[in-house]
């Protein structure tokens, strides 16, 4: 008999067979999930009740005999959150405190719990840098334990450039994300590659490429426990990629951030045969005027810098995205005064429905309310940043969000993630360059994974030419083929222009399309389009 409006938060348990249901251990569990069919003798030992904003823990000495039958089958986790759009949203947290002590590694998730009655339904946790490196086995196996408890698990990637080291990771920090700060040379989060540094990292084999390659062995040593524990982990590497602060962000194009990020992915899927991971990609709502020296003080930086990055337009988060092939969830995060802002919610859906993926609320500081939820029903989780939370949330509206959202209880029982790993490497196009009349070309950039540049490839494409378009007219005629040389991730067609003299239209394009082939696959983005611009 539960006290008048109290409900269980969590409960401590033993079981004498872990093939029907596991014991929650020294710990607290928001909830047990039955792994099995079968008999099990169950003793529960202590719960923690939530009644009128207080929780409390009571002792009990129970057993129960429970005979499961009939369990349905376990859910895929992006099926899950696909399944929620308009539905529902699940409730998060970050853990952004040390995990030098294990013991405390979910002390925010019960801090929710104990202020608010519910148990987040996902844990966040970050590979990092500097301090917490030693500690990276305590987040491992706190990652392990909450999915074994029946939540959803995401790992972060706040880790060093890669011209250091896996010694030199525990030198590293976080730096300031100023002007002045965050130009090359320490070893921190907020710093900036120079172009040709980036074009090394980018260059399979190169000494770069190589030491970031050892990097990524060590981030997949500590995955592959995850894997042999059957855990689906949500992975979020190079976040807010269209921010240029990080020295990882504000490349645009399949060469730039978006290229880090297809690397990664390969490398851990093809190289390393992880099979475990859901991929998510994230992008940040930044003022309209970020990437642009005119506007964006931070920017100042690259004026005049030899090696600087180029202007750019940060809100367009297409331009960053790695190809529907690549991820499985979109994430935004939502840190501008500006708040839930409609255009985003916008331009998020419009991505996610074009691509098929379902999208969450990557980071916040502070919780979007009831009627903005029910004003952008796609989002289908929001997780708040760490300990700040309190900082940005009056207690009421912290309690408003957990009391309406899906915690830990509320989650079905998830499925093992095995991705399929394609044996066939995926080709994609982008338009790095327009035409401008007389004389201007422009440029096609075709982009094929590392793993699969060791031999020559030649691959096909489609031609398209707009109403006002022709080829040996307006741009010399293409072939229909471009190839890849041994040992190159990308190849190059030149779209010629021909001057057409006297008065052009200002809307030509040519357009291309991969076609399938042998030794190959045609991956998002397939269709890229150049605009042949007039004189002027």
């Amino acid at each position: 008999m539960l006290p008048a409006g109290a409900r269980i938060v969590q409960a401590r348990y033993t079981s004498d067979n872990a093939a029907v249901l596991p014991s929650s251990g020294d710990r607290f569990a928001p909830k047990g999930d039955f792994a099995g069919n079968g008999s099990a003798l169950v003793r529960l030992q202590q719960l923690k009740l939530h009644q009128n904003g207080v929780t409390f823990t009571v002792d009990q000495d129970v057993s129960l005999r429970l005979r499961v039958r009939n369990l349905p089958p376990r859910v895929d986790v992006t099926a899950y959150l696909k399944g929620l759009t308009g539905r529902g949203m699940l409730s998060a947290m970050h853990h952004d405190q040390s995990y030098a002590d294990p013991l405390n590694a979910d002390v925010l998730h019960q801090r929710v719990a104990n202020q608010f009655g519910v148990y987040p339904a996902l844990y966040s946790a970050d590979f990092l840098t500097g301090g917490t490196v030693p500690y990276r086995q305590n987040m491992i196996d706190e990652v392990r334990r909450q999915w074994a408890g029946g939540g959803l698990v995401q790992i972060m990637f706040h880790v060093s450039p890669p011209q250091y080291t896996v010694a030199q990771e525990r030198e590293g920090g976080w730096g300031g994300d100023q002007a002045h700060e965050t130009l090359p040379g320490p070893n921190r989060i907020f710093s900036y590659l120079y172009n040709d540094q980036w074009k090394e990292l980018m260059t399979d084999g190169s000494p770069l490429n190589l030491n970031w390659k050892r990097r990524m062995d060590e981030y997949a040593r500590y995955l592959q426990q995850l894997e042999d524990a059957g855990v689906t982990v949500l992975l979020r590497p190079f976040h807010e990629m269209n921010q240029h602060v990080f020295w990882w962000g504000g490349r645009p194009g399949l060469t730039g951030s978006a290229g880090l990020y297809r690397m990664f992915h390969d490398y851990l899927e093809v190289e390393k045969g992880l099979s475990n991971i859901v991929w998510v990609w994230n992008v940040q709502d930044l003022p309209d005027n970020y990437g642009w020296a005119d506007g964006d003080p931070k920017f100042d930086r690259y004026e005049g810098l030899e090696g600087g990055l180029a202007e750019y337009d940060a809100g367009d988060w297409s331009s960053f995205g790695p190809g529907k092939d690549y991820y499985d969830v979109l994430s935004v995060d939502f840190y501008d005064p500006e708040g839930y802002a409609t255009r985003h919610y916008e331009q998020g859906r419009s991505i996610a429905r074009r691509d098929g993926k379902p999208m969450i609320i990557g980071e916040t500081f502070v919780f979007p309310s009831q009627a903005e939820q029910a004003a952008q029903p796609d989002w289908t989780l929001a997780m708040p940043w760490g300990v700040r939370t309190w900082n940005h949330n009056t207690p009421e509206a912290m309690a408003e969000f957990y009391h309406h959202s899906i915690g830990a209880a509320g989650v079905p029982r998830l499925a093992t993630r095995r991705n399929a790993v394609d044996a066939l490497p995926r080709v994609s196009v982008e338009a790095t360059s327009d035409a401008r009349e007389p004389a201007t070309d422009g440029v096609l950039t075709f982009v094929r994974p590392a793993h699969a540049a060791g031999e020559e490839l030649t691959v096909r494409y489609a031609v398209h030419d707009d109403r006002d378009t022709r080829a040996g007219r307006d741009y010399a005629p293409l072939d229909g083929r471009v190839t890849f040389q041994a040992g190159r991730t990308t190849a190059t067609e030149t779209v010629r222009v021909l001057d057409r003299r006297g008065h052009s239209p200002a809307g030509r394009t040519v357009t291309v399309t991969l076609l399938p082939g042998r030794g190959y696959r045609a991956s998002a983005p397939a269709t890229a389009t150049v605009r042949i611009l007039p004189e002027g």
